[in-house]
């Protein structure tokens, strides 16, 4: 492209000329026009900063023009290379309308002073974007308009000062990535349904554009009081938006809200507006029934009247308020999510009808079933098979039929077992205390209060088939006042405004955390009422507007007031797909040099260990919250490892040192969080080299407590046991860790513990689920072995902190057993909860091999009187000296005759 021929004057500042390439080719070698892919060489425009007038009549003058507007309708390696020759002073370009897929590398690859960048009305998709976009430092301004992305070009994040993006009429379903430059984003006519909790909270963004989507929320953010900005402009028009972002009126000074479906606008969005505000906010097209249709569409100023003129004592219900909580469906969640499973509540049991099968029904249906039995015993479900569309008449009722079927014989099945049990009890000449509790665990179980609506509703999402039956079975349960006995009771009218309160105090704080304390006084200090605060923050909990786990030990001295971030905060982690999980530092992340490379290699230690480390943790929850205070990060591990027992903390990350990472320090404290090991996560084997130690101490004493699982082991259970046994409290070492286990030393003590979670088969053929704890002796040192009081000290706090654990889970069946030393089989009845009768004992026989057993090996001795010594003052021990410690055996009495002696040897074990 060479500019020749006669100009044309615009005006004293600009020259623009207009020619076809053709011509010039055709004046310089008279050959004919050349066609290319697109037809004739089309038109060039150039625009000349700088210029003069030129008119011929005029001298031209010595000053060289310059080009800084080019408008190409053609990407012909000819023009591309005319282009790079304007580079260094091209700062406009517009390349639309010429069909590319790709934008060549040649093409952008030397604009390094491009400020405005046209792409639109082509047919760019997500792969063509060039690496080298990332040079185009000053760029300002990109149009991608009109092209088939279907995601964020991830090449943009890199564009620092890039601040008017327009991303209309393409295919992007996911939410925008954020750049902290954009002044003004147009994300209109895509498919988008989700929004970025962060993205109005961008700190130079002031028009934001996205109608014609199909965004049905406007997510809570935190406004942090410091920076605090508005927004002149939100157009969310054309969407399918239920509820009013009525935080958004707090930051914007005109919202158009049109053509979504909007039934009522909430009094306490409205009420902190001024009434003579300037603010805008455009409601047309809406199915509003309060305020009036009339009164909305006349303005803010006409909607903010109307509340102040309304208001009336009137009285308010606790109604019902559909909160969907979508755990996927994968294995994988099942245990994180058990925290948020609760009654009462409705279980929607979705199945795949088109891939349903008898073999695949205890995967999707019959393992979820009991997943949820498991936590409360009791609760609604709802069973619903999808993608019904697929299916004829005669295969739906046929499936239908077949999972009715299945489930009461699956449920049978379990009744019919504890009904079996409890007979085994009772026939029994002596019942002892350990099996009468035994008993009544298992007629607790049988009174499940489970209802199951088990005519299965067919539905497809892509007819919409079977919705209505869906909503109308959720009404029909919620109306059950059995189940649901709080629905429709009056409240008094002041807990609204504790819930508006929660909701924005929630929306102000970047760590939306509270302990109880710090909740009730702030709530109590406003509101009063002190003596009704369980009352309330039990309501709203149920609403949804608060999490507090009331009934969940570790969890309830917290209240989470804004639980969307909770779930968000869960979502960037705990992932099925974590090794698909890619990370672009942006400008804000630059500061602790967070490169891809790094977080590369931390997640592989996060995949391979499962060891998380604080800059990992960061990585993953940049699209959260702003990772400017790394304190932040580190309350949020601390939350993981001590209030949901995700993890527990380690002391290094590297892959050398996976092993001593699972040691603490001398002092038994943990200087620094900076790393979590996940036990969720952990997936290795079990190591040779400890296969190979553990058969060593074969021949030392040993105590084996097993817990036994004949119907449904809820997920996650061993490894929360995992993270409590690193507690402080309980003084191991830890040696090894893999997928089913974990290895410990109790150091003082040279004891060796071992906490296994395997299948075994059951008498009937199928498979049993067992938690099996193990205690050695591991002093080869001394002669004479660690006495079995001793090893009974550092097993029976492991044993109590997973009763504890079970207390969490009331649909669950549990057997308890003892291990015989000799034949290794769980023959005994575990009574290490009730040890009276087996304490009165001198020996047992084995069941399995016959032989007798020390009493003492299958539960903790009785305790002995110890002399309780009673130190003086230090100011009075120089008159009268406390005495010298005695040894073990001389602080306790004798104990009765019946009783063996402390230390026997396994060769004495049996008579």
């Amino acid at each position: 492209m060479q500019i020749v021929g006669d100009y044309c004057t615009i005006s004293e500042r600009a020259t623009s000329l207009f020619l076809t390439a053709a011509k010039i080719k055709r004046r310089r070698a008279k050959s004919p026009i050349i066609q290319s892919p697109y037809g004739p060489i089309p038109m060039a425009y150039v625009g000349l900063l700088e210029s003069r007038h030129l008119h011929p009549a005029r001298i031209k003058v010595e000053k060289t023009e310059t080009v800084v507007a080019l408008r190409l309708i053609d990407a012909s390696s000819n023009t591309i290379d005319h282009v790079q020759k304007l580079a260094g002073t091209i700062k406009r370009l517009t390349a639309s309308s010429i069909q590319l897929k790709t934008i060549p590398e040649k093409l952008v690859c030397s604009l390094i002073y491009l400020t405005k960048l046209d792409l639109s009305d082509n047919k760019l998709g997500d792969a063509s974007f060039p690496e080298c976009m990332k040079n185009l430092e000053q760029l300002v301004d990109l149009s991608l308009a009109n092209n088939k992305l279907s995601k964020f070009p991830v090449c943009l994040r890199k564009l620092q000062k890039l601040s008017r993006l327009d991303l209309s009429d393409n295919e992007i379903s996911r939410d925008v990535g954020q750049m902290k430059s954009l002044v003004d984003l147009d994300v209109s006519d895509n498919k988008i349904g989700t929004l970025a909790t962060d993205l109005f909270l961008l700190p130079n963004l002031d028009v934001f554009i996205a109608c014609k989507n199909e965004i049905t929320t406007v997510p809570s953010f935190t406004i942090r009081p410091h920076s605090k900005r508005r927004l002149k402009h939100v157009d969310l028009s054309d969407n399918r938006l239920t509820k009013f972002p009525g935080h958004l009126l707090q930051m914007v000074d005109k919202l158009d809200l049109c053509n979504n479906n909007i039934k009522s606008l909430p009094y306490h969005s409205i009420k902190k507006l001024d009434l003579n505000t300037d603010q805008t906010l455009l409601l047309k097209e809406n199915p509003l029934t309060y305020p009036p249709s009339d009164v909305c569409e006349s303005g803010l100023r006409c909607i903010t009247s109307f509340f102040h003129e309304s208001q009336s004592e009137v009285k308010v219900h606790q109604g019902v308020k559909l909160s969907i909580w979508d755990f996927c469906g994968h294995a994988f969640y099942m245990y994180p999510h058990y925290t948020f499973f609760e009654h009462p509540s409705v279980a929607i049991l979705t199945f795949n009808m088109l891939d349903y099968s008898e073999a695949t029904f205890q995967d999707h249906i019959g393992s979820w079933f009991d997943w949820m039995l498991a936590k409360t015993n009791k609760g609604a479900v709802v069973l619903v098979g999808t993608h019904c569309d697929k299916l004829d008449e005669s295969q739906m009722r046929k499936v239908s039929t077949e999972v009715k079927a299945r489930l009461t014989k699956h449920t049978d099945r379990q009744t019919q077992y504890i009904k079996d049990s409890i007979q085994e009890i009772e026939d029994r000449p002596h019942i002892s205390p350990t099996l009468s509790e035994q008993l009544k665990m298992y007629r607790r179980l049988l009174q499940t209060k489970t209802i199951v609506v088990t005519d299965v509703v067919c539905t497809s999402s892509k007819t919409y088939l079977g919705f209505d039956k869906v909503r109308q079975s959720i009404e029909n349960l919620v109306k059950d006042k059995q189940l649901f006995p709080r629905v429709m009771r009056v409240i008094p009218t002041f807990w609204l405004d504790v819930r508006h309160y929660v909701e924005d105090r929630g929306n102000s704080m970047s760590f939306p955390v509270l302990s109880w304390e710090e909740f009730q006084q702030e709530v109590t200090s406003r509101f009063g009422m002190k003596h009704l605060m369980r009352p309330i923050a039990q309501y709203l909990h149920e609403i949804g507007q608060i999490l507090w786990f009331s009934s969940v030990p570790k969890l309830k001295d917290l209240v989470f007031i804004r639980p969307s971030w909770l779930l968000d905060l869960l979502r960037c982690f705990l992932r099925h797909d974590l090794d698909k999980v890619i990370f672009t530092p942006e400008d804000k992340l630059r500061c602790p040099e967070l490169t891809t490379m790094k977080f590369d290699r931390l997640k592989k230690d996060a995949i391979s260990h499962a060891m998380f480390d604080r800059d990992f943790f960061r990585c993953l929850l940049a699209p959260l919250m702003s990772l400017d205070n790394i304190s932040i990060t580190t309350d949020i591990m601390k939350l993981l490892a001590e209030g949901f027992e995700l993890g527990f903390p380690v002391t290094k990350s590297n892959k050398e040192a996976a092993i001593s990472a699972l040691c603490k320090s001398e002092s038994g404290l943990f200087n620094i969080l900076t790393h979590l090991t996940i036990p969720w996560f952990i997936k290795d084997p079990e190591p040779d080299s400890f296969k190979i130690f553990w058969e060593s101490l074969d021949q030392r004493h040993k105590l084996a407590c097993c817990y036994k699982f004949p119907l449904y082991l809820p997920p996650g259970l061993f490894e929360v046991m995992c993270v409590r046994a690193h507690q402080e409290k309980h003084n191991l070492c830890f040696l090894h860790q893999w997928g089913g286990g974990i290895h410990a030393v109790r150091k003082q003590l040279n004891v060796h513990v071992l906490v296994t979670y395997f299948q075994d088969d059951h008498v009937d053929g199928c498979e049993v689920n067992v938690v099996k704890f193990e205690i050695r002796d591991g002093d080869f040192e001394n002669d004479q072995q660690t006495s079995v009081v001793t090893m009974w000290s550092v097993l029976v706090p492991l044993l109590q902190e997973f009763e504890q654990l079970l207390e969490g889970y009331s649909g669950i069946l549990v057997e308890r057993f003892s291990e015989c030393p000799h034949c290794r089989s769980a023959s005994f009845v575990g009574e290490w909860m009730t040890t009276r009768d087996t304490q009165a004992l001198t020996r047992r026989v084995c069941d399995v091999c016959g032989q007798e057993v020390d009493t003492r090996f299958l539960v903790q001795p009785r305790e002995q009187k110890r002399v309780i010594i009673k130190r003086k003052p230090p100011a009075q021990t120089a008159a009268t000296p406390s005495p010298s410690p005695l040894p073990e055996q001389l602080l306790s009495t004798q104990q009765p005759a019946t009783t063996p002696s402390s230390s026997p040897l396994p060769e004495q074990l049996s008579s």
